[in-house]
């Protein structure tokens, strides 16, 4: 760029500090960095620090990258054949399995493969009617050297694996077509016609896998196996990278094995990046005695809480109850005082006046014995009958007069009282 002058470049990589003069990596002038012989490890976080000075001024500039090591999926051959035999005798089909393994292993020789996985099953078979036949079934794998000594194996034929797999398994197709005319090693044996089968397993070099998102990557080479990021490792050929297990972590990529926690240490969980992530763990005694201690203090401040919603529930009853009896002695006192109220009223009355009501309540009550219509007239002597208004008045006179005299009681008028007002009703008679 125009103005920049005297520009210095340091690199940085997941390892620290890219010296120059190293034989792994190559720092052109120009600031370029070149990685040769690359690894599963080499993946990660790159930065590239320049110093420079623009229209005289002194400035840095630090730019980033990531950086994915990844390889096209390896493939082996998984393959099975079944043969028709007599029985299942051990000795006969142990005879006929050396014989058939010596012979794949001389079609594959040359093609830097071998076979592994090797299997045998024998089983009654009920295809047949008319008597009892027994399957014989061989299961094996076809894998290039390059999965199995993979450090060993540098060879070109070992890098074309493909292509020495898919060689393979022609080599092995024209083995078995020929079994069907050929069964001179043992004539009790008969490879069934169409059983052949071969299926294609992807297999990642150990610190890969495809279950990882590689960002663009994934669009460059499509299914290929990408390193395991920190916090993963993978063992075997496999196409999967597993979480570092609890009390174990990986900071670097590629990784075939995850690193214990310090002594005493363990991680939260699973996939734990860093060291950091392992903290200091309790012994088992101690975490009971903790686990006892807060169970306890959690059934007394339970207990505490209970006990204290009681208590409220039965003070809010006790001053309900002493509330409704407090009323009721409050209204028997407003009772008692409206009594005495009503007496001291009375009291004050005039007694001319308070008796005068008293006689004309007696007034009322005599009109109304006057009008009852159901009054008998008595029987004369001697036969003698007297006029209506000689009977009643007589009749009236004598039950006025013969009335007792009442005592001067309580709402009850006097005796003299009592002959005025019985002259009045004589005097008011007819």
């Amino acid at each position: 760029m125009e103005g920049i002058t005297d520009p210095k470049y340091l690199w940085m990589g997941p390892l620290g500090l890219i010296a120059r003069g190293s034989k792994k990596f190559l720092l052109s002038e120009d600031g370029n960095l070149e990685i040769y012989s690359i690894k599963s490890s080499d993946s990660g976080r790159y930065t590239c620090k320049v110093n420079y000075l623009y229209n005289t001024e002194q400035l840095t500039t630090e730019i980033h990258f990531m950086v994915y090591v990844y390889h096209i999926p390896d493939k082996s051959l998984h393959l099975s054949s079944e043969f028709t035999a007599e029985s299942c005798k051990t000795d006969k089909i142990a005879s006929y399995e050396k014989h058939l393994l010596e012979k794949l292993e001389s079609l594959i020789s040359n093609l830097s493969c071998e076979i592994k996985e090797w299997s045998t099953q024998c089983h009654a078979s009920t295809d047949a009617v008319e008597k009892i036949t027994y399957k014989l079934t061989f299961q094996f794998g076809v894998f290039p050297l390059m999965l199995t000594i993979a450090d060993l194996c540098r060879s070109p034929p070992c890098e074309n694996s493909t292509s020495n797999i898919r060689k393979a398994y022609e080599n092995i197709k024209e083995f078995f077509e020929l079994q069907k005319t050929d069964s001179s090693h043992i004539d009790q044996l008969y490879l069934i016609p169409g059983t052949l089968a071969a299926v294609k397993v992807d297999h990642c070099k150990p610190g890969f896998g495809k279950n990882i998102n590689a960002g663009r990557n994934n669009s460059m080479c499509p299914g290929c196996c990408v390193t395991c990021p920190p916090g993963r490792f993978s063992a075997k050929h496999d196409t999967i990278c597993i979480l570092c297990p609890v009390g174990s972590y990986n900071e670097k990529y590629g990784q075939v094995e995850c690193e214990n926690c310090p002594e005493a240490k363990s991680s939260d969980g699973k996939g734990a990046k860093t060291q950091r992530k392992c903290h200091r763990i309790l012994p088992m005694w101690m975490a009971f005695l903790i686990s006892s201690a807060a169970t306890s203090v959690i059934l007394v401040t339970t207990w505490i809480i209970i006990t204290k919603c009681c208590k409220k529930t039965i003070a809010a009853q006790y001053i309900r109850e002493a509330e409704s009896e407090v009323k009721k002695r409050l209204q028997d006192f407003a009772n008692i005082a409206s009594d005495e109220e009503i007496q001291a009223q009375r009291s004050k009355l005039s007694p001319v006046k308070l008796e005068n009501d008293k006689a004309a309540d007696s007034v009322e009550e005599s009109m109304a014995l006057l009008n009852n219509d159901e009054l008998t007239e008595p029987s004369t002597h001697a036969g003698t009958s007297l006029s209506p208004g000689q009977a009643g008045q007589s009749e009236l006179e004598t039950n006025i007069e013969s009335l007792p005299a009442l005592p001067n009681q309580r709402n009850f008028a006097p005796s003299n009282q009592q002959r005025l007002l019985a002259d009045i009703i004589k005097t008011k008679m007819p």
